[in-house]
């Protein structure tokens, strides 16, 4: 199951002739001013909201950080993945099917650009450190795994992949509320720094729709 969305894509850019040069999507002035002062603001804000996390603790907070943790981790999304194609095959929804294995190809570009950014990047995650300009790039230790945040983008690429695909705003709202729980419940835990949820957001959502873009064209 592990290997579902690696696999997904695979067959889904098999089916695709490759008929159009790949761009960035959106490609709309608006989103890459807001991307830009969405990932400034956030960094400006990295070590007071550390300090903040740690000041205001509840068992509150923490459950729903478990509850943010668990909608990004990737064996509960793939599990997901895998079982909505399955079921949509078994009885007969093809369209739907096709569509599940678009969101799998998103989420599988989504995660390879994390996975290279990571270690590349090597910023050291807050739990360790109060200096959001600690960084050690190439490092292969997760402590300096914290930019971009990797359940982040999991639930940014997933909620604009599933709101494209599904064409309806409900969904769309519920799949980014969600994912914003997601990005912090990993600030809350000092797992990241808020500018590391930021940039993943806006990595996730032109990851997800630049995939589909293709896929649909």
């Amino acid at each position: 199951m592990k290997y579902f969305t690696g696999l997904s894509l695979t067959l889904v850019v098999a089916a695709y002739p490759v008929r159009a040069q790949i761009s960035l999507v959106p490609d709309d002035r608006s989103f890459w001013i807001a991307a830009v002062a969405s990932i400034g603001g956030a960094t400006l804000v990295d070590m007071s909201a550390r300090r903040f996390s740690i000041e205001h603790r509840s068992h509150g907070l923490d459950r729903a950080a478990e509850i943010g943790d668990g909608l990004g981790s990737g064996k509960y999304l793939i599990g997901a993945m895998a079982t909505s194609w399955a079921i949509a095959r078994l009885t007969g929804h093809r369209e739907v099917a096709r569509h599940v294995l678009h969101v799998a190809a998103a989420y599988t570009v989504g995660n390879i650009v994390v996975s290279a950014l990571k270690p590349a990047v090597g910023r050291e995650r807050p739990l360790g450190t109060d200096d959001a300009w600690r960084f050690r790039p190439l490092s292969t230790s997760d402590d300096w795994h914290a930019f971009p945040s990797g359940h982040a983008i999991h639930a940014f690429t997933l909620a604009a992949a599933v709101a494209s695909e599904s064409h309806s705003n409900v969904v769309a709202a519920a799949g980014y509320s969600a994912a914003a729980l997601v990005g912090w419940s990993r600030v809350y835990s000092l797992k990241h720094w808020p500018s590391d949820v930021s940039a993943a957001a806006v990595l996730g959502i032109v990851s997800a729709k630049t995939t589909l873009s293709w896929l649909h064209r």
